[in-house]
């Protein structure tokens, strides 16, 4: 496969690494039973007000436990993403470096020539929206060495 090929169907482009997108889980408030018994009466039982605050309690104490569980697949996620985003850091150096000894190669210059260097900067400062334009400027700056 020639670099217009590698060009056109984005080989020199890593995949992107998306942030996880983690729910804060929430736990429902329990209801007063009074509520369904008497909607039109402000009078609630002193045995239903005491259930209702024990279930309020406990109804927090999994909100916090489902909280910090939530925080801890959070920091899992954000572990995993961070390697994983190194890793395409690293994938798309070496696609750049690969990137540079293809238009080389294409435009007929050694790699260790002294102005290759020079020529793919300039190439990527005047036309670094795309590959394609990158290799057709330096292709254009070749001309003026040989």
């Amino acid at each position: 496969m020639n670099i217009r090929e590698k060009i056109e169907f984005g080989y020199y482009t890593a995949p992107t690494v998306r942030w996880p997108v983690l729910e804060n889980p929430v736990v429902p408030y329990p209801v007063a039973k009074s509520w369904y018994k008497q909607p039109n009466s402000a009078k609630v039982y002193p045995v239903e007000a005491q259930a209702y605050q024990d279930a309020l309690r406990e109804r927090n104490e999994a909100q916090a436990q489902a909280t910090a569980d939530a925080a801890k697949r959070f920091e899992i996620e954000k572990a995993t993403y961070t390697a994983r985003v190194e890793a395409a850091r690293v994938r798309q150096a070496e696609l750049d470096d690969e990137f540079w000894r293809d238009v080389m190669s294409e435009i007929g210059m050694a790699p260790e020539h002294p102005k290759a260097d020079r020529l793919y900067s300039m190439a990527m400062e005047r036309h670094g929206d795309g590959h394609e334009a990158v290799l057709d400027y330096a292709e254009e700056l070749a001309t003026l060495l040989f």
